[in-house]
């Protein structure tokens, strides 16, 4: 009997750079409502974490959850303003997806990011067909690295998680995907090859990896 085989992609950072434009629009949006941090509590306390999570950092837990909704969405909106003009998907990613397709593997998103931004990237790549899982926030109760995501993603492609390969750029979502039981495959678009020394395999795009490297992961 042939065995299921998925992969699951982070979206930030992964599917697309974007991660310079996030950061754009966080610092954007703690100006407007004056709030300061530095450049070490935002990659500890704000990269790779859900709204959520940032938003209740930011405001030591004061916001209600109506409060998070709406300052979720204008933070959002700000991302998506700066960055409208320059999105593109990661090199190589197109070809990458259409080698996986015709392997037959299941694919995935599992993204801590809200609704609005994941149709945002899937209506500016054409992609969304490529996925029969599509995991955001809306759609869990813990943010990485809570393993969630993943698990929920892994469930609706009926795959069993050790036979998933993850990709993803941040600690947060590394935790995440091994915590839920997959192979990952680390993207240095947020941290360098050394920053992701726990990951026995990380590529700088989809330029040069290949499906037999991927099966290679599940062999294992």
């Amino acid at each position: 009997m042939k065995k299921e085989k998925a992969v699951i992609f982070d979206m930030d950072g992964v599917l697309v750079n974007n991660n310079p434009f996030h950061k754009d629009a966080w610092l954007r949006y703690c100006q407007t409502f004056d709030i300061a941090i530095d450049e070490i509590e935002f990659f500890k306390n704000i990269w790779g974490k859900s709204n959520e999570d940032i938003l209740n950092f930011l405001y030591k837990n004061l916001l209600s959850p109506s409060e998070i909704i709406d300052h979720t969405e204008i933070k959002e909106a700000m991302y998506r303003d700066v960055f409208s003009a320059s999105i593109k998907p990661l090199n190589g990613l197109y070809e990458f997806l259409e080698n996986l397709k015709i392997a037959g593997f299941k694919m995935g998103i599992a993204t801590s990011a809200p609704t609005s931004n994941l149709n945002f990237v899937l209506e500016h790549l054409p992609i969304r067909h490529y996925f029969s899982a599509l995991i955001d926030d809306s759609m869990i109760t813990q943010g990485k690295p809570s393993p969630e995501v993943y698990l929920k993603a892994a469930e609706k492609l009926f795959v069993a998680p050790h036979n998933c390969v993850a990709f993803e750029d941040s600690f947060s979502g590394i935790k995440s995907a091994m915590s839920a039981g997959m192979n990952v495959i680390g993207v240095t678009t947020t941290h360098s090859q050394e920053e992701l020394q726990m990951i026995k395999f990380t590529i700088n795009d989809f330029s040069k990896i290949k499906v037999e490297d991927v099966e290679g992961l599940l062999k294992r």
